[in-house]
């Protein structure tokens, strides 16, 4: 699991020589990753804790991390970029990393508890129950990133285009002047311009489209599921001391466990029927009951536990809780 962890790391992005493995379990793979995989139980151990904890916390901090390596477990030590922290922890959960800081609080738990017995007549036992808490993160899903660019091409248009030619003729005569000719008799210079169209390129810049960006925000419910997990403290009397008709249901435990085996085979957990046949147990010391046969109280003790037992199965239970009755000792 360490090995598979520090193999994720690194395909994440953290360096190769970032990811440290330690563990009293050497194998023969070991040393064959990308990552460092050394056995620091030598003289180089000290300077490790030194690279993990710095001056001044070795000590206490090594205790735990020490005893748990002294389990079998595997100590992974990697240097991860800020930016990969929050996927580098759920990596390491991922694949089952351990708190040892948690771990080493319950040991100190267990040594105080084994102190007061041996000091007196009480101990203890911790009933822990693992709350569910739920939190939310922001994370990159995607996004849109526009460029733009100015892009050339040809274009052509035809305009037609106007020019103008001066013609000079020169024709023979033979006659007299006018008297209008001839008081224009007088030197006289007559200039005529000939003119041509040339095309004129001129450009101007108009919007033909807009993109415009934006995000928008919006929020859903989602489900989160998880497995919580607490202990369960089980009450067992020692012995088969039987006290009149008041015999205690755990004296029978060996029987219902063999009857279960036999009535629900793998289809159920036995925990989770063992309260019927202590409900059929209870019931049969009724004094409402007494010298009364199964098939007599059938119906009442189905209403009992269905009234106990709000939307159980009694077609499931019924078996469980009639041999549960059948173990009441009877006169």
């Amino acid at each position: 699991m360490a090995r598979q962890a520090a193999r994720d790391l690194v395909d994440l992005g953290v360096p190769s020589d970032a990811v440290q493995l330690d563990s009293t379990q050497k194998t023969a793979g070991a040393g064959s990753g990308a990552y460092v995989e050394d056995d620091r139980r030598g003289s180089g151990f000290s300077g490790w804790w030194h690279g993990m904890f710095g001056t001044g916390n070795e000590d206490t901090e090594r205790a735990g991390y020490e005893s748990a390596l002294a389990s079998g477990r595997t100590v992974l030590h990697a240097t991860v970029p800020v930016s990969l922290l929050d996927n580098a922890v759920e990596i390491l959960n991922r694949n089952g990393a351990a708190d040892v800081d948690q771990r080493v609080d319950v040991e100190r738990e267990r040594e105080t508890v084994g102190t007061t017995t041996a000091s007196g007549s009480k101990t203890s036992i911790p009933v822990v129950e693992e709350e569910l808490q739920v939190g939310k993160r922001v994370v990159r899903r995607g996004g849109v990133r526009i460029y733009s660019h100015v892009v050339s091409k040809p274009v052509e248009q035809q305009v037609r285009l106007h020019e103008e030619h001066v013609n000079v003729e020169r024709r023979k005569a033979d006659r007299e002047l006018s008297p209008e000719e001839l008081g224009r008799l007088k030197d006289e210079t007559i200039e005529m311009t000939e003119t041509a169209e040339e095309p004129v390129i001129a450009k101007r810049a108009r919007v033909r489209e807009e993109v415009v960006i934006g995000k928008e925000g919006s929020d859903r419910t989602e489900t989160v599921r998880d497995n919580v997990r607490h202990t369960e403290v089980e009450i067992e009397q020692l012995g088969t001391e039987t006290r009149g008709r008041d015999t205690a249901t755990q004296d029978y435990t060996a029987d219902y466990r063999e009857n279960f085996r036999q009535v629900y085979g793998t289809s159920a957990q036995f925990e989770s029927m063992r309260p019927a046949y202590e409900f059929g147990y209870r019931v049969a010391g009724d004094p409402q009951f007494r010298g009364k046969t199964w098939e007599d109280a059938e119906g009442k003790i189905k209403s009992a536990y269905k009234d106990a037992n709000p939307g159980s199965d009694w077609d499931q239970a019924k078996k469980a809780v009639m041999f549960g009755w059948s173990k009441y000792p009877r006169r």
